[in-house]
Order: C-alpha cells, then structure tokens, then sequence
C-alpha cells in the first residue's frame, strides 16, 4: 500500500465482511492492481485484474484477457504482522538448491 497511488476514496463499497467507505489505492504496470482500505487504514480488499474496479464489486475481464483474482479482508479478525529482517533471510538448504525448466516451445532454460 506504502507505494500504491492514493486514487480517492468511495462511500458505497460492499464486500464480504465490510460495507462502507474505503479509501482506494491503486498500482500501475502489466495488471491492475488495487488496494481498499477502511478510513481508518484497516485492510478491506486486495485484487488485481485487467481494470480498477473503482470501489464496486470487480468484475470478470473479456475473453483472452487476465483473470480477475481478489479477497476480501475481515477487519473483525485482522491483526497487524510484526516481521524482523531475519523473516526474510533466505534458508540455507535454499542457497544451494537449483531447479531448471524449459519453457515450452522454446530452448531457452531457467534456473531459479
């Protein structure tokens, strides 16, 4: 959200557990993607899909586009995250493990 463009905010959402106000912020790039949060900063919805649902309820893309992919956060339940860096330090076995494809059609070969 920290990178997110602040869009605005819309009075009528209604999602599966919240209906109210939401303010909007949206990311630009190969897919639309969209973050809705309470007023007060309270997760509400994350998706992503072909276009910015605008605050209602998304909606299936056109035949051949991108699948339209969101849920909806329970702001009842939801609990703040506290991460260390240490979270994010990549595990040994990991560093010394490669795995190959091929990509279908083509010679070209991945390693991650």
């Amino acid at each position: 959200m920290k990178q997110g463009t602040y869009s605005g905010t819309y009075a009528d959402f209604k999602g599966d557990h919240y209906s109210g106000a939401v303010k909007m912020f949206t990311f630009s790039g190969g897919l639309s993607f969209w973050y809705y949060t309470q007023p007060d900063g309270t997760p509400v919805q994350q998706g992503e899909g072909c276009e910015q649902p605008g605050g209602k309820k998304p909606t299936a893309c056109s035949k051949m586009m991108p699948i339209v992919l969101y849920h909806d956060f329970d702001p009842a339940t939801f609990t703040n995250a506290t991460f260390t860096k240490s979270d994010f330090d990549i595990p040994d076995i990991c560093k010394t493990t490669t795995v190959s494809c091929a990509i279908p059609g083509d010679s070209t070969e991945f390693v991650v």
